[in-house]
């Protein structure tokens, strides 16, 4: 099954690169305000998961993808 989808991603690179991007902001995201949360010790359970959740979900998605980020970075 992840090689099907690892096909069906380099069948659709521009989608692949819009996929990634927000993966990336997702990590970001989820990283920063799971680090104030506990930080600032403003514990919320409802907003634990909306930051948790996508944070896995993005990672896996890297993770599937093979850390594959060259498409993000534009070298001329």
């Amino acid at each position: 099954m992840i090689n099907k989808f690892r096909e069906f991603i380099k069948k659709y690179k521009n989608l692949n690169l819009i996929l990634s991007g927000i993966s990336l902001i997702y990590i970001w995201r989820g990283v920063w305000s799971l680090t104030d949360m506990f930080t600032f010790g403003e514990y919320d359970p409802a907003h634990f998961w909306s930051y948790l959740i996508p944070l896995v979900l993005s990672f896996t998605y890297i993770y599937i993808n093979d850390y594959k980020l060259k498409e993000l970075i534009h070298t001329d």
